[in-house]
């Protein structure tokens, strides 16, 4: 039996026993005691202490059955937490070894990927290979095949061997250059300058009677058409063969693209090159009279000693262009047509129409200007020393910090025309119409201005020293009081002159 059962038959009967006293013989109750009892009292006050024990001694039993059953739920919850813990931890290892495992396999998958990628290259590659070679055996066959119809005596047969060649050039790289070499050498054996083959039209031939090149040479006008096409020759380093004293007269080549190219001494009289492109172009004693060369770019081009007679080159581009002693009598440059930094010394440009030009900066020292139309063309800080602009008409044009020391310009007309700090030291003004120019700051020490209308013209801080206002028109003229001292004049006679 267990020790804690024993204390049952102590508490029901021992403890009522020792604590109630029953009264003897000899006791003496007091008023203060009443621990002596009597037999029917201590049956009672036993009957209570037993109740009592009873009672206290189911709280102690409520009290352990609590005690235990909260210490077996703490074993439990103890029990419970350590077998989640385990749970947990076994969870976290599965997981481990499940992201273990599945970085194995996508490794291995990728390692698998990568060697069939590896695979499908080296068969493209291999594919591609075999595919460029017999296209490269197909190109040089068809290529062959194209170069034989370009001897052929029929016209057709030849115009279909020059547009097969563009498409092979068009197709591949490597035949790109030998076919530029062809049909270049193809030019220069079929129109040739000066004209020796039987087809050719005679050196001399007026140009109204020569036809057009697609007429009299269609399969020069195809070739040259194919050589000005912008999209095959490739890179800047395909720069074409030359194309130097070829007779290309009367050619078509409107929006073609020959920059950089030598056409030195071509012949392209009554040719059409609007909109061309001929930047940087070598035109060195080219034939272009009577040319069509409407908005073409001619920037940079190399036009020395170039034949442009009446040619029509407005809105043309030819800036910073080299045209020294370039023939441009009759040409026209109008209508926006760029001349900036152009080197025009010693150049021809009698009777041509420069009106709306912009030769800003432009190099016209020695230039021959007889009758030219510079009507409103902007010579801003342009050289123009010793050109000879004898019944040039000026009028409206922009000469300001121009150098126009010792030209000719006898019987011009500068009306309205801005020559503010313009430098004319020497200058020939005879004859010339000056109303209303603006020639504050002008240098025109030494200028003849034998006869010039001046009339209204702004002389103001102008440098008048040893001009020769022989018969000039004065009137209404603005002069400083000291240059009026210096020249003898008075305002009255400027008044009334």
């Amino acid at each position: 039996m267990p020790s804690s059962l024993w204390v049952l038959p102590i508490a029901f009967f021992s403890l009522p026993q020792h604590l109630v006293r029953v009264c003897q013989a000899n006791d003496k109750p007091t008023a203060q005691s009443d621990s002596c009892l009597t037999a029917e009292q201590r049956l009672k006050a036993q009957s209570d202490v037993r109740t009592a024990s009873v009672q206290a001694l189911g709280g102690l039993v409520v009290l352990m059955g609590a005690a235990l059953g909260g210490y077996f739920t703490w074993q439990q919850v103890r029990l419970g937490r350590g077998q989640l813990q385990a749970n947990i931890k076994a969870a976290e290892w599965q997981a481990e070894l499940g992201r273990n495992q599945f970085q194995l396999a996508l490794e291995s998958a990728q390692r698998e990927g990568e060697l069939t990628r590896q695979q499908l290259h080296q068969s493209l590659v291999a594919t591609r290979k075999e595919h460029e070679l017999l296209q490269q055996g197909q190109h040089t066959e068809r290529f062959r095949w194209a170069i034989d119809q370009l001897g052929d005596n029929n016209l057709d047969v030849r115009q279909g061997g020059i547009y097969a060649l563009e498409r092979i050039a068009l197709q591949s790289e490597d035949h790109r250059r030998p076919i530029m070499e062809i049909l270049t050498t193809y030019l220069r054996g079929h129109s040739p300058w000066p004209p020796s083959r039987p087809s050719q039209y005679v050196e001399k031939a007026p140009l109204d009677k020569v036809p057009d090149l697609a007429v009299r040479a269609p399969d020069v006008q195809t070739v040259i058409t194919v050589l000005g096409r912008r999209g095959w020759r490739g890179e800047k380093s395909a720069k074409l063969p030359s194309l130097a004293n070829l007779d290309l007269r009367r050619a078509y080549l409107k929006g073609a693209n020959f920059e950089d190219a030598n056409l030195q001494g071509v012949h392209l009289e009554r040719a059409s090159l609007s909109s061309a492109h001929l930047g940087r172009a070598n035109l060195w004693q080219a034939c272009l009279g009577k040319a069509f060369i409407i908005g073409a770019h001619l920037e940079g081009a190399q036009m020395a000693w170039a034949h442009l007679e009446g040619a029509q080159l407005t809105a043309a581009d030819l800036t910073g262009a080299n045209l020294r002693s370039a023939h441009l009598e009759g040409a026209f440059l109008d209508r926006g047509a760029s001349l900036v930094e152009a080197n025009l010394s010693d150049a021809y440009l009698q009777e041509a129409t420069l009106q709306g030009a912009n030769l800003d900066g432009a190099n016209l020292e020695g230039a021959r200007l007889d009758d030219a139309n510079l009507q409103s063309a902007n010579l801003q800080d342009a050289n123009l020393q010793g050109a000879n602009l004898d019944g040039a008409n000026l009028e409206d044009a922009n000469l300001k910090s121009a150098n126009l020391q010792r030209v000719n310009l006898q019987g011009a007309n500068l009306q309205g025309a801005n020559l503010d700090g313009a430098n004319l030291e020497g200058a020939n003004l005879k004859s010339a119409n000056l109303q209303g120019v603006n020639l504050q700051g002008a240098n025109l020490q030494g200028a003849n201005l034998d006869g010039a209308n001046l009339e209204g013209a702004n002389l103001e801080a102008a440098n008048l020293k040893r001009v020769n206002l022989q018969g000039a028109n004065l009137q209404g003229v603005n002069l400083d009081a000291s240059l009026r001292v210096a020249l003898g004049l008075t305002q009255g006679q400027i008044d009334s002159t």
